[in-house]
């Protein structure tokens, strides 16, 4: 969807993240994800999503953070970014196996990959970028 200089996606939300404000930002996805139409049953598996990657932008990556929510289409849209730059992100084959219980972490990608109906990871200089989407109905 190509939107015009100025324009706001249709119920674009936008939110700061910190490790300390991951609840607010579950919260915020929560709200939102009902008031654009997501069935109830399908909310917990765009929480846990939304979860995942923004722990892995506020751990892993550099502030400042920020969660973005919108609807495009029958699509519930997420955006995660943060200034940190994933070297690995352009070439990166997301896992598309559950890591081994043996290996601490590696499970964010993985679970938020397995609940999304896509997932994209984009990077550059400005920082790195991970966009969910998720059916509405």
């Amino acid at each position: 969807m190509k939107l015009g200089p100025g324009a706001e996606p249709l119920g674009l939300v936008s939110a700061g993240v910190t490790l300390a404000q991951l609840t607010d930002v579950r919260e915020l996805a929560a709200a939102t994800a009902y008031q654009l139409g997501m069935r109830a049953d399908a909310v917990p598996d765009v929480l846990i999503a939304i979860n995942e990657i923004a722990t892995n932008a506020v751990t892993h990556g550099r502030a400042p953070a920020r969660v973005r929510i919108w609807r495009e289409s029958s699509d519930l849209v997420v955006e995660v970014r943060d200034a940190g730059h994933w070297p690995g992100a352009a070439r990166a084959e997301l896992p598309s196996d559950l890591p081994p219980e043996t290996v601490p972490g590696g499970r964010g990608l993985w679970i938020a990959r397995a609940v999304a109906r896509t997932l994209a990871v984009d990077t550059d200089r400005s920082g790195t970028r991970v966009t969910l989407r998720f059916a509405l109905n």
